[in-house]
């Protein structure tokens, strides 16, 4: 069954954007409605991201790194 409904034209072109060719208006708002609650909140999301050591220890160096960066410039200012 259809349903007419009304979008701004912001919304619209931002919807055709998402669409492409190969989707329909209505899978675009299913997937959006979909994720919904995985977009805020959601820290399983990112279980088995870091599938090696390697990438373990990449990401642990980064955030010291992002970390002396920080506590570099507070003593600074």
């Amino acid at each position: 069954m259809s349903k007419l409904i009304s979008v701004s034209d912001e919304v619209y072109m931002t919807l055709s954007k998402y669409k492409g060719t190969n989707k329909s208006f209505s899978v675009v708002i299913k997937e959006f409605i979909e994720n919904k609650g995985r977009d805020k909140g959601d820290i399983m999301r990112f279980a088995g991201i870091l599938k090696h050591d390697k990438d373990l220890e990449q990401f642990k160096s980064r955030i010291q790194k992002d970390r002396r960066a920080t506590t570099a410039r507070e003593e600074v200012s």
